[in-house]
């Protein structure tokens, strides 16, 4: 579904264009609020998924490992916190809540380090499990379907 951009503006960043856009010409006539969706940034010889990447309704569901998260613990992966005991393989996994991601965890030998950008966590206090309960009767009221 990705075709390379024709031109990055960082260099240590993966951007990419949906390839069917076939008449580059057309951009010259739009005004665009964000350029090419940013999927990848390089860390040393290591390529990091973007949340751009994990949050776009490019790539299928199957593209990528994908981990489902309770609500406890989709609320802690939205602060920021590490998350621990998840029981899966190494690497970078996909984390959704409900059928919807929410970003890149990266399972190591002991936890699970957190992508989640700073500027996008959680700031206050978590809810109780008795808000918690609360908080899903009210998600489950909304029409709303995962990608």
């Amino acid at each position: 579904y990705l075709a390379p951009a024709q031109q990055s503006t960082q260099q240590n960043t993966q951007q990419a264009w949906p390839d069917h856009w076939e008449d580059w010409s057309a951009l010259n006539q739009l005004r665009l609020l964000q350029g090419p969706l940013a999927i990848a940034e390089q860390k040393g010889k290591v390529w990091r998924p973007l949340p751009d990447l994990a949050l776009s309704a490019v790539p299928s569901a199957e593209a990528f490992p994908r981990l489902e998260l309770s609500l406890a613990q989709a609320l802690l992966y939205l602060k920021g916190e590490a998350l621990y005991e998840l029981g899966v393989a190494p690497g970078y996994l996909q984390v959704c809540f409900q059928g919807w991601p929410l970003g890149w965890i990266k399972q190591t030998q002991q936890q699970a380090n957190n992508f989640y950008p700073h500027g996008w966590r959680i700031r206050k206090n978590l809810p109780t499990s008795v808000e918690q309960d609360s908080l899903m009767n009210e998600l489950s009221k909304l029409p709303l379907q995962p990608v």
